[in-house]
């Protein structure tokens, strides 16, 4: 349907932004933390999602993003 068209962009779009951050600037937590939704939600890549989970975290996040991660990680295990 054309709704999950618009959702299918959307996240490619966002995929290809988060991509281009950790490109930019690879210590740089946030963009894992957001990839390892992407790929657990929308890609079903549980290992892609832990592996950015786990990058996440080693970056050293703000605490907020740090505690969504961690929780999201749980989740995933």
């Amino acid at each position: 349907s054309s709704d999950e068209a618009v959702v299918t962009d959307a996240v490619d779009g966002a995929r290809q932004k988060l991509t281009e951050a950790i490109a930019a600037d690879p210590s740089y937590p946030d963009p894992h933390c957001y990839l390892a939704i992407v790929a657990s939600e929308f890609d079903a890549d549980v290992a892609a999602a832990r592996s950015h989970a786990d990058t996440c975290l080693e970056l050293d996040p703000p605490a907020d993003l740090r505690a969504q991660t961690e929780s999201y990680l749980a989740e995933l295990n």
